[in-house]
């Protein structure tokens, strides 16, 4: 594409045309250049006209009741601000209250370029007083109303320039209007009840506060106001309603005894001239405004051509321009914007293409808008090196168009059509999540992967098919990814339990052929099978089993399905009894013993051993019918074993003891 830089040519052109001499405009010098690239025109940015005046008009600030200070800069060239300044009304219970504000007028000279504090005044509707010095009530009085005025930079009571009185607080008590005395003005207005000779507090003069108020006794000087703000019978317990002083260069005095408070005076700087003072003519809050005589340049109007950053045609455009203060003083001026015209065709931008492949397909059909190219004159011809709506591979191909004007001049573009594979693999088959025991093999299908294009599918991590796992979580994780880098994702969870522990320490290791069943015990935990030779349920049975030693087995399958066998053994032996006068009272085994023998009774009784020399060396009652008997602490030797029944027969029998 051609870049061009426009030529600026200045040639001043500009025509003034003056009704009145205070008011001038400037126009900006005439402006030469060429069209930009891609356009029958050129974008002109100029700098606005400048007016400027020096008729002299009168300006008007005012200032109301905001409840904080406010600020006013006084112009450059201003030496006097004229200022009329309001104070506040006093608070007020009854609407035939006339306990006005004060109003001061003043012409008061200033420095250009300072900066100017107003205080505007507020009228309270409670006791509270005004802001801006107005004095409390007290019960169900009112407060004083706030002094107005305007200071220079020290921003004090001392840097007033203006100040206008509030009024003091005033009602209506017991069918008797209490009047509040009135703003300044120059003096405030005493307050009273009903007629003067209930007097209230006193007005503030140019001199001094309100001298003194009323509580129970006249001339009460602790209520007298003070510089600049109102006097308060808050505190005193005078008795029925209180009223504050108003506030002003002087405050007013406060009283109690349903008596109005007296109002604030104004004050004018000694070097302010033109002063007008009049008490109580404000209502409600304060206000101030302030007039000086000053210029401003007048507005600008564009009467003809095209504003500031328009596309100027090719050509040339006149701007005429227009300052009118308003006054009937005007002045105009005018300047030329020229546009020469030598692009060539120029194709606006073009965007690169990205799509995503057709679904199923690794290629897409793409279609794009027309593309066109800006002339001054006219494109007559446009070529392409591909088509709109033909189908393109993945990846990117570049597209080049070519356009050509009436006079042969071209200008060319490309655009870069690319088709991503946006399709990711789909993976089928994923198994289910599974659980296994402890030991058991892991078995799963492996799922398998398809894509619009081609895919590879790998399994990422957690076991394999085929292993042996011990307990604990594992998750089996397979990806499939294209050439792309489009991925799917399956995976499922394996969960294998530990097998239960199970212990089996049986009771009876040691029975006779000839002994009852034995119910089968010390399992852990409850609930299992068992199993064994002459085992039926949980019972071992030794009439069936015969002598000889036999494993017994014990298996528990828990919640989850997995178990785990125990075995003990049980040794059976032909046990010999011992006959006394025909009867069997007892048999024992093993006989030769060694650390213990068994002993088993038809019933009840006490058993004895003797040794060889007579001497009994154990004893026990017998009161089961097979006892395990300990013989660890007995040396070695042939000893006689008696049993004599709870029904007196005696069976006698010989135990050999080896070490």
């Amino acid at each position: 594409m051609k870049n061009k830089s426009a030529a600026l040519g200045i040639a001043l052109l500009s025509a003034t045309m003056a009704t009145a001499q205070c008011v001038s405009i400037s126009c900006p010098p005439s402006v030469t250049t060429t069209n930009d690239t891609g356009s029958c025109g050129s974008v002109v940015t100029f700098a606005s006209p400048v007016s400027s005046s020096t008729c002299l008009v009168s300006i008007r600030d005012t200032f109301d009741f905001t409840g904080a200070p406010q600020t006013f800069v006084v112009p450059s060239g201003v030496t006097v601000l004229t200022m009329e300044v309001w104070g506040a009304q006093g608070g007020a219970n009854w609407v035939n209250n006339t306990n006005f504000g004060g109003y001061t007028k003043a012409d008061v000279p200033v420095t250009p370029g300072s900066t100017l504090y107003i205080y505007v005044g507020g009228q309270p509707t409670t006791t509270a007083g005004g802001y801006n010095g107005g004095g409390a009530g007290d019960g169900a009085g009112k407060g004083g109303g706030g002094g107005t005025d305007v200071r220079t930079s020290g921003n004090t009571y001392a840097d007033r320039l203006i100040v206008a009185g509030g009024g003091g607080g005033a009602g209506y008590w017991s069918n008797l209007h209490v009047v509040g005395g009135v703003g300044g003005g120059l003096t405030g207005g005493d307050g009273y009840r009903n007629t003067m000779a209930d007097m209230g507090g006193l007005g503030a003069t140019q001199s001094g506060p309100g001298a003194n108020g009323t509580c129970v006794n006249f001339n009460v000087t602790a209520m007298a106001g003070g510089f600049g703000y109102g006097g308060t019978p808050l505190s005193y317990n005078c008795g029925c309603e209180g009223y504050g002083g108003g506030g002003g260069w002087y405050g007013g005095a406060g009283s109690g005894n349903c008596r109005g408070g007296g109002g604030g005076s104004g004050y004018v700087v000694p070097s302010a001239t033109n002063v007008t003072q009049t008490a109580g003519v404000r209502a409600g809050n304060g206000r101030v405004i302030l007039s000086f005589q000053g210029s401003v340049p007048p507005p600008v109007v564009q009467t003809a051509g095209l504003p500031s950053g328009s596309l100027f045609p090719i050509g040339t455009t006149t701007n005429v321009f227009l300052a009118d203060d308003g006054a009937g003083n005007t002045d105009t001026c005018m300047f030329t914007v020229t546009v020469a015209d030598d692009d060539a065709p120029t194709f606006t931008a073009v965007q690169n293409i990205t799509v995503a492949a057709d679904s199923g397909m690794c290629s897409a059909a793409v279609t794009w808008s027309p593309v066109y190219a800006n002339d001054n004159c006219t494109v007559i011809s446009y070529t392409s090196s591909a088509n709109s709506g033909s189908t393109f591979n993945t990846g990117t191909t570049t597209v080049t168009l070519v356009a050509t004007d009436v006079n042969g001049n071209t200008d060319s573009t490309s655009f870069t059509v690319t088709v991503n594979d946006t399709q990711a693999p789909i993976i089928s088959g994923c198994p289910a999540n599974m659980t296994l025991c402890e030991g058991n093999i892991l078995s799963f299908s492996v799922p398998s992967a398809t894509d619009n294009c081609a895919a590879t599918l790998q399994q990422v991590s957690g076991p394999s098919n085929g292993d042996t796992l011990s307990a604990g979580s594992y998750t089996v994780v397979f990806v499939a990814t294209d050439n792309a880098g489009n991925a799917d994702t399956c995976s499922f969870d394996v969960v294998v339990y530990s097998a239960p522990v199970v212990l089996l320490d049986l009771s009876m290791n040691n029975l006779c052929q000839n002994d009852a069943v034995f119910t089968l015990d010390g399992e852990s935990p409850a609930g299992g099978v068992w199993s064994g030779t002459a085992v039926t349920g949980n019972v071992f049975d030794p009439a069936l089993s015969g002598a000889g030693t036999f494993a017994v087995s014990y298996t528990y399958t828990d919640m989850n399905g997995c178990s785990a066998t125990a075995v003990d053994s049980i040794t059976v032996s032909i046990c010999t009894g011992i006959d006394n006068n025909g009867t069997v009272q007892f048999s024992m085994y093993p006989n030769p013993a060694n650390q213990n023998f068994v002993l088993n009774t038809n019933e009840n009784g006490t058993l004895s051993i003797i040794d060889a020399a007579g001497k009994k060396v154990y004893g026990e009652n017998i009161t089961q019918k097979r006892t395990e008997i300990n013989i660890a602490n007995l040396s070695a030797g042939t000893y006689t074993v008696t049993f004599v029944s709870e029904s007196g027969r005696t069976s006698n029998g010989n135990l050999l003891i080896n070490r």
